[in-house]
């Protein structure tokens, strides 16, 4: 494959993406979409990688404990491995890979806004 393909094939990706991204978020309001940017979540999910999902809040979060979800924070969004935290209402997001280059591969006890 020379260069020029290589580009080319990029680009059609992206505004693939790019397509489908667009129809998720007029179709579900509450919808979440994000693009992988780590090696956290080796092998199910690698970077450049794009997830989606519907915002769930509150209660409903619980019902996910030790899914892989789009978790938001108040500071980020992100995907890990969702589990219960030792504080109330609070949650340890958790990478799957161990040999992941993340520097803080567990964070405990967050305060989740939303998951999908």
């Amino acid at each position: 494959m020379n260069f020029l393909h290589f580009i080319w094939e990029k680009n059609l990706k992206c505004l693939l993406y790019l397509q489908e991204i667009t129809v998720f978020q007029n179709n579900f309001k509450e919808g979440i979409f994000l693009e992988i940017l780590d090696d956290g979540m080796l092998p199910r999910y690698d970077t450049e990688d794009y997830v989606a999902g519907i915002k769930k809040y509150n209660n409903e979060i619980d019902s996910f404990l030790g899914d892989i979800c789009i978790v938001q924070t108040n500071n980020e969004i992100l995907v890990r491995q969702l589990l219960k935290g030792t504080l109330n209402n609070t949650y340890t997001l958790v990478c799957i890979n161990p040999k992941t280059t993340v520097i803080y591969p567990v964070l405990s006890d967050v305060k989740v806004n939303a998951e999908a």
